[in-house]
């Protein structure tokens, strides 16, 4: 058979792996035997193939091994078991068997074990659920963030009362669990029986892990152009086919449209059926309903301007030759036409019609964003760690406000999901082990043993760069120690300390793979317990409140006092074990001023570190000399910037104003979605969203003279023009019906010279296919630190405006000419088929870091 999936992988050998002639294994791998009679396939992987991220599975087709056909059992054994570098290219026995036909699952919802009928739609990329009349209620498998085998220790709580209740109804050896969405909702399944438990995590494997990019793991995933096209065309045409016959009237495509905010009168779409279709169309099948789609969202600027420029006419209209296309990529965007855009085009009779021409400029190549920047690690790594900007959160732990709010082991795991490499544990003394809450609150608390098992599994899921713990001790002695154990025991050879006299410090590539703790340290040849200077960060928050207590309301200040716990007596010095400094890599220190700005040089090592708060950063940045002496410290060691004490609503502050000040680790609230956190998301998405990107060049010099404030960067001039909309969604809470008036704001941020907000006119019902073609110009100084931001909203004459979509770019990764934006939500979900259409234009264009 054909498999619609293969992939191949490179190994370095031997692997201690199994495979056999599919008609030859026993009856008790019988899912395995689905597929070619004559197929070789993988029935046993050993432990040196799953140490090398080895993506085979139980199930793997073997089709080549080092580009000869995999035939002969033996003579690939003997590759596979002697060769010191090994090609393997395969194909999914399970993907193919868990298409096959409906499969018996167990679904638990609701408290209680349902009986449902699942199997993969690989064209469209998502679990289907049969239902009597109708197949719907499908899970997207680019939703899913991770999954695997069921522990009873990490299932949702209902799932753990039903088991205490139930014991014999529950196979846990046959239970699997998806986490999907942005809040990592938990979907709890249990197989029939071994062979499909088994068939359903190796499908899994291959067609979540394997297919999309890893650019999905911080949720802002890339996938497949032609994939993800069609899963998109499909799930649109089984929304307008509503009489599910198979086909869609141009009444039901008329609904649908409606449903899209787009409202057409009936003769209007009539003509639009007669330009395309020779014969009168009652009925649209699924490939006329694509060409229809097309040509209703075609963006008028093709026809109108790029189609007459480059390209020529026929009786049937415009097209491009492939020799008019070469012409368009190098001169318009830039770019070489290779062979992956030449296959994407689809250039039928050596023309490219405008339809064609629209679906290729929808292609990931022609992204606004960069697609190499989005998905490999293009920069410098070698460099030392200060050097880095470092995706960072604050009071992890949280998934509400800083007051009242629930703490959460999934909060870490989102965060490592969304990118983050600098995560913030506050420790407290437990009944028998520490744990994690926000201190002199009502928040609740955490085990920090579970935490550090979520840092374990999940802190390198979007890729293998170091990721920083930064520890806030509030631990007696005894707990401290309990810790330090915990710490060792849990993680292994991943927990690394760098040398105290480090100098300069290593590079992240020199710490893949490590986890890096921050907090205080016994002084160099301590060896016992000893004192230390206290710097309690919670403290300081709750100082700042109080500070600023008499610019709340009435009411907030009441809450606050009657709900509050106040803290004891502030100490000076703390006890330290001399277990719990041995672990510490980053020494914490207290900012003192402008003066031990003045004397970082003589008087701090690069391993010490200091946290400032929002309110800290906006006083350096006002004082022109502490602001220059902040970029310079920063070259050669760690700032961490928190929020302001008064943000107990967990809102956000804008991170910029840590990054042009060379902060590397800017934290944020990660549970509250808004523009500062598409900020930071934006931000991270380049470098391959490594979580991890280079300063530009005037931030990574010793004694750099650069300050946000001066204008020592020579200036360049962007210039964006924004053409058209595809397919926008209504913004949350919608009326039925409503239809949306959007409009577009252009933002630059960046230092605060460059600061700039323009917003375009705003388009009456129409949210399917808006026409701005309006043109902005933006003057920058420096380019190298500045986010365009793109925000769409729906205007509401009696209201606020109502948020729809953003997206947001690095200058420098931002490419030229005509680009498609994709849209994403708040928090940083792809909008699936929702994009702008741009032209692009920079003068004296700055590189990226290098």
């Amino acid at each position: 058979m054909t498999y619609f999936f293969e992939y191949t992988k490179t190994f370095q050998g031997p692997l201690d792996l199994k495979l056999d002639d599919v008609s030859r294994l026993p009856a008790s791998l019988e899912m395995l035997r689905y597929g070619r009679s004559s197929g070789l396939v993988l029935y046993h992987i050993g432990t040196d193939a799953t140490t090398q991220a080895a993506m085979l599975t139980l199930g793997d087709e073997i089709l080549a091994v080092n580009d000869q056909p995999a035939r002969d059992v033996a003579a690939i054994m003997a590759v596979v078991s002697q060769a010191t570098t090994i090609k393997v290219t395969v194909g999914s026995v399970a993907a193919a068997y868990l298409q096959r036909e409906w499969h018996t699952l167990k679904a638990f919802k609701r408290s209680s074990f349902h009986t449902r009928h699942y199997r993969l739609d690989a064209n469209a990329y998502r679990i289907e659920k049969q239902r009597l009349r109708r197949t719907d209620n499908s899970l997207t498998l680019a939703d899913v963030r991770t999954f695997g085998p069921c522990e009873l220790s990490t299932a949702p709580a209902e799932f753990q009362e039903y088991c205490e209740k139930h014991p014999t109804k529950v196979h846990l050896e046959l239970c699997f669990v998806l986490h999907l969405g942005t809040k990592l909702d938990q979907y709890v399944f249990m197989a029939t029986d071994r062979d499909d438990y088994v068939a359903w995590l190796s499908g899994l494997e291959h067609l979540v892990d394997k297919h999309f990019s890893r650019d999905r793991l911080s949720f802002s995933k890339i996938g497949s152009d032609k994939s993800m096209y069609l899963e998109h065309m499909r799930d649109l045409f089984s929304q307008a086919d509503r009489n599910h016959d198979g086909t869609v009237s141009s009444s039901e495509m008329t609904k649908l449209l409606r449903k899209h905010n787009m409202v057409i009168r009936r003769r209007e779409m009539q003509r639009h059926l007669k330009r395309l279709f020779t014969n009168k169309k009652e009925k649209l099948t699924f490939e006329q309903f694509c060409e229809l789609y097309e040509d209703m969202t075609l963006p008028k600027v093709i026809t109108e301007e790029i189609m007459p420029e480059y390209g020529h006419s026929d009786d049937s209209g415009w097209y491009m030759t492939l020799e008019d296309l070469r012409t368009f990529c190098s001169k318009s965007q830039g770019m070489e036409l290779d062979k992956q855009t030449i296959a994407a085009a689809g250039i039928a009779g050596d023309k490219l019609r405008p339809y064609a021409f629209s679906k290729l400029l929808k292609e990931n190549a022609h992204m606004a964003y960069n697609l190499q920047h989005r998905v490999e690690v293009y920069q410098d790594m070698t460099q030392p760690l200060p050097h880095y900007f470092i995706s960072s959160s604050h009071n992890t732990y949280l998934t509400g406000d800083q007051l009242f709010g629930q703490s959460n082991v999934k909060a870490y795991i989102r965060a490592f999901f969304m990118g983050c490499k600098c995560v913030e544990l506050d420790l407290w003394d437990g009944d028998h082990e520490p744990v994690i809450y926000h201190g002199h609150t009502l928040t609740t608390k955490i085990s920090a043993r579970d935490v550090l098992v979520a840092c374990r599994d999940f802190a390198f899921v979007t890729s293998p760069y170091p990721v920083i713990l930064s520890l806030e001790n509030h631990l007696s002695l005894a707990h401290q120690d309990i810790f330090a154990r915990l710490a060792v025991e849990v993680l292994g050879d991943l927990l690394h300390v760098i040398p105290p006299d480090s100098n300069p410090m290593p590079s992240p590539e020199a710490l893949k793979g490590k986890v890096l703790l921050k907090g205080k340290r016994l002084p160099p040849g301590s060896g016992a317990d000893g004192d230390v200077s206290d710097e309690d960060e919670a403290e300081e928050e709750l100082e700042e409140v109080e500070k600023h207590e008499q610019e709340l309301d009435d009411a907030t200040k009441a809450k606050l006092r009657k709900q509050r716990i106040k803290p004891g007596k502030k100490k000076s010095k703390q006890k330290l074990s001399k277990r719990f400094s041995d672990i510490i890599s980053f020494n914490s220190v207290k900012y003192r001023g402008v003066k031990s700005l003045r004397t970082y040089r003589e008087t701090q090592t690069p391993m010490q570190m200091s946290s400032f708060s929002e309110s800290k950063l906006e006083d350096i940045a006002e004082n022109a000399e502490a602001a220059n002496l902040f970029v310079q410290r920063n070259e050669r060691q760690l700032a961490r910037v928190y929020p302001f004490g008064m943000r107990f609503r967990s809102s956000n502050y804008n991170p910029q104003l840590g990054w042009t000040h060379g902060a590397q680790i800017v934290a944020l609230n990660f549970q509250t979605a808004g523009i500062d956190l598409d900020y930071n998301q934006g931000k991270f998405a380049d470098n391959g969203a490594s979580g991890y990107v280079l300063k530009p060049v005037f931030l990574r010099q010793p004694k750099s003279p650069f300050s946000p404030n001066n204008a020592m960067v020579q200036p360049s001039r962007l210039v964006v023009r924004l053409l058209s909309a595809e397919n926008l969604p209504n913004p949350a809470g919608a009326f039925f019906r409503e239809t949306i008036d959007p409009l577009v704001e252009l933002a630059i941020s960046g230092v605060n010279d460059d600061c700039v907000k323009k917003v375009s006119k705003t388009i009456n019902n129409n949210g399917f296919n808006p026409t701005w073609n309006e043109t902005f110009e933006f003057d920058l100084k420096f380019a190298e630190l500045a986010l365009l931001s793109f925000r769409v909203y729906d205007v509401d004459k009696f209201s606020r405006n109502d948020f729809i979509a953003q997206a947001v770019i690095p200058i420098h990764s931002l490419q030229p000419g005509y680009r498609h934006v994709q849209l994403f939500t708040h928090d940083n979900s792809r909008v699936e088929g929702s994009r702008l259409f741009v032209h692009v234009q920079a003068e004296r264009r700055t590189a990226p870091p290098s």
